[in-house]
């Protein structure tokens, strides 16, 4: 395999597109665990939330992706506290609450 330099274009994964829902779900669920964030959410909710987002299609962590998040990147997965967002406008509110928690404000 070639070395990669700085002139070589970043390895870009394949979008997943055999990938069930519900492993997604499951996928979700185990990184938020392991973050140590509670996840309350049921399969049916999950879905739910992606459903009425119209953005299902076009999940994932890239620019112009979009993510299920966390208001402040605080508090638990849950029905009343998760909304779908760019991942740039999670990324920019992840460190906006950052830098307010490291401030006090």
């Amino acid at each position: 395999m070639p070395r990669r330099t700085s002139k070589s274009p970043p390895y870009k994964t394949p979008k997943r597109t055999d990938v069930s829902p519900r492993t997604l779900f499951a996928e979700q669920l185990t990184a938020a665990r392991k973050r140590g964030i509670a996840f309350e959410l049921t399969f049916e909710q999950w879905m739910s939330v992606w459903s009425r987002s119209e953005k299902f299609s076009e999940r994932g962590c890239r620019v112009g992706q979009y993510v299920m998040a966390r208001p402040g990147d605080i508090g638990a997965y849950s029905i009343d506290n998760v909304m779908i967002i760019t991942c740039s406008e999670n990324h920019s509110q992840a460190r906006a609450a950052a830098q307010a928690q490291r401030w006090g404000t």
